[in-house]
């Protein structure tokens, strides 16, 4: 099944074909089949994984976590210890890593992965994922002084990109769309590629355009810009378990709450919007906040 939203772009091409269905996914909505939802009634914390270094999305902070998909989990647990008729629910934080972010949540290490991950169709056979909480995408990033003014100007650099993430496969796929000889680096984490770009290890980094706005706030000695045009336009969505799929009904219930209440984009405001990045909330994210689906994203558009 495909989704098609009206007034796409060129550069939103990325949403055109999507997936509905998560392949694999159980349609099993009783609580007694869940192990997390009975942990939950048994007065039980939940264990979300987070990032520790992807500000303003998922990082490590005075509260053990902080960010806007730390919130929206956040929100979506309050409104599922509704559900469940619980006071509320505790919650342990648990730092997950760009590599191995999904194993922990295919191997039961956490209930739930609040970063800033791609709902694509190869990870949706591995983990579910709840309704799309942002689209963004990955854009090339250069130091203001810079000689690279567009992405012509990249044939013959070196541009450095998270091993394993999104934001490689698209500079890949860029590169090789228009016959652009680029080197392209591989870094453990996509905050190591941020960084060998600004030590100018590399001439430019592919990134996630609110990581990429998120690190330049911490380092005011060196300031960025970014090439204009977005490389993939990517659904983020928060990884759930496959071998739980009635949490993850209830999970992405409470998720849809969460978005359709306008509590999400309050959340969006305050990390990303008017009082944090300064960035407007763009269609596609809004599109999603009024109809909140589960999609993947084909592998071969990013």
């Amino acid at each position: 099944m495909k989704l098609f939203l009206a007034g796409a772009s060129a550069s939103c091409a990325a949403l055109i074909a999507v997936a509905f269905s998560t392949p694999g996914f159980a349609q099993s909505n009783n609580a007694s089949d869940s192990a997390i939802l009975q942990k939950i009634k048994r007065g039980e914390p939940i264990v979300m994984g987070h990032r520790t270094n992807s500000p303003p999305l998922s990082y490590a902070g005075e509260n053990g976590a902080d960010g806007y998909t730390v919130d929206v989990c956040r929100a979506a647990i309050a409104r599922l210890a509704k559900q469940l008729q619980r006071k509320e629910i505790a919650i342990i934080y648990k730092p997950v890593s760009l590599e191995n972010r999904l194993s922990k949540v295919a191997d039961r290490e956490v209930d739930m992965e609040c970063g800033l991950t791609t709902n694509t169709i190869s990870r949706a056979r591995t983990v579910n994922f709840s309704p799309t909480i942002l689209v963004t995408g990955t854009k090339i990033v250069v130091l203001a002084d810079s000689r690279i003014q567009s992405h012509s100007d990249l044939a013959g650099r070196a541009v450095s990109a998270g091993r394993g993430s999104t934001n490689l496969k698209s500079a890949k796929r860029f590169a090789n769309e228009r016959n652009l000889a680029i080197s392209l680096r591989e870094t453990n984490d996509t905050k190591a590629a941020f960084i060998d770009m600004v030590n100018r290890s590399t001439d430019a980094a592919a990134l996630n355009e609110i990581s990429a706005r998120g690190w330049s706030r911490e380092d005011t000695k060196n300031a960025v810009r970014f090439l204009d045009r977005y490389l993939s336009t990517e659904p983020v969505a928060i990884a759930l378990p496959k071998h739980d799929a009635a949490f993850t009904n209830a999970f992405s219930a409470a998720v849809s709450e969460v978005l359709v209440s306008g509590e999400g984009e309050r959340i969006y405001e305050r990390w990303l919007g008017r009082y944090g990045l300064g960035l407007p909330l763009n269609q596609f994210t809004r599109e999603a906040y009024r109809l909140p689906l589960a999609f993947s994203i084909a592998d071969e558009l990013l």
